[in-house]
């Protein structure tokens, strides 16, 4: 929604590019969403920490609750 903001100029939303098409590279650690079936979530989750992953949240899949979207973690240096 617009709201007459730096955000919502030409020169904010260039901005806006630079910085998520750059920050990424700054960092150490990269994110993954998996989408993950409930009966198998604890046997996954294990696997994934045990193969060095850091868990951040999850959230029900919108498409089908049988599934959750799970956020990890992991440095990629």
């Amino acid at each position: 929604m617009y709201q007459n903001t730096f955000w919502d100029t030409v020169a904010g939303q260039q901005l806006a590019s630079v910085l998520t098409d750059n920050l990424p590279k700054f960092t150490e650690k990269k994110q993954y969403i998996e989408r993950v079936r409930l009966k198998v979530l604890p046997c996954f989750l294990k696997r994934k920490l045990e193969e060095g992953y850091s868990y951040i949240d999850s959230f029900e899949d919108p498409d089908d609750p049988a599934y959750r979207q799970v956020i990890l973690e992991k440095s990629i240096r």
